[in-house]
């Protein structure tokens, strides 16, 4: 079973957000971290903060989703 799926959605800031979804909440939510913005100029970017693990703890449109 998936614990938790990333999704990179068109945002209105740089261009594009992070947003993560859990089992135990099964909402689409932004990924928030502590000294971390989830607003990225670039879909590239935005994947390698995902592949990076994402630090430990509408009307968009999907760019890029991944389950892990």
């Amino acid at each position: 079973m998936k614990k938790k799926c990333y999704r990179i959605i068109l945002d209105e800031h740089a261009g594009y957000e992070v947003q993560i979804w859990r089992i135990w909440f099964p909402f689409w939510v932004q990924k928030h971290h502590v000294g971390h913005i989830n607003t990225f100029s670039t879909i590239v970017h935005a994947k390698a903060w995902i592949e990076k693990g994402c630090p430990k703890e509408s009307t968009k449109i999907v760019v890029y989703k991944t389950c892990k």
